[in-house]
């Protein structure tokens, strides 16, 4: 019993593996960067920022704005969307609209030329800025930052206020 242990921890240390410094031929590794990969090679790497082939068709060259563009927080008012840019759209061609903050679109119309929507601040509704996203029927969409900005109530800016700065109540 005494020589087995020493044998036992004898033989545990001798079943290391040998490490030895071997130059094969075409066993050479480049220099080891934080890029190298193995399976693949360098040249089949796209360019950073590279997100498909020059087959997709390019953004739309439009957007979207508010008439009026700032409301008070409790306010429910009527606003007019209408479309600008280059690229002409057509506002029937709308399938959903969204609006990112604590507004609510309570109904909408279509006229002509704008859409006109019941809008619905909350009371309580974080003051600043409003996005708005609108998804056409074909899938695209539209996303305008800022098309809204809520104040706090009572500070003169309701959405019921009248465009020529007359600052009468159109309610």
């Amino acid at each position: 019993m005494r020589f087995t242990l020493p044998i036992i921890a004898m033989a545990l240390a001798l079943q290391g593996c040998i490490v030895y410094d071997h130059d094969c031929p075409g066993c050479e590794v480049p220099d080891q960067d934080d890029d190298y990969r193995p399976d693949r090679p360098g040249d089949d790497d796209p360019e950073p920022g590279d997100t498909g082939g020059d087959d997709q068709p390019n953004a739309p060259d439009y957007g979207f704005y508010l008439t009026p563009d700032e409301a008070e927080a409790g306010d429910t008012f009527i606003a007019s969307l209408r479309a600008d840019g280059e690229d002409p759209v057509e506002l029937e061609d709308i399938a959903d609209l969204n609006l990112y903050g604590d507004v609510q679109i309570l109904a909408s119309d279509l006229r002509s030329s704008e859409l006109l929507l019941t809008v619905q601040v909350d009371a309580q509704a974080d003051l600043g800025l409003v996005d708005l996203l609108v998804e056409l029927e074909d899938g695209s969409a539209s996303f305008t930052e800022g098309v809204l900005e809520i104040f706090a109530a009572g500070s003169g800016h309701s959405g019921g206020t009248s465009d020529d700065g007359s600052g009468d109540d159109c309610e």
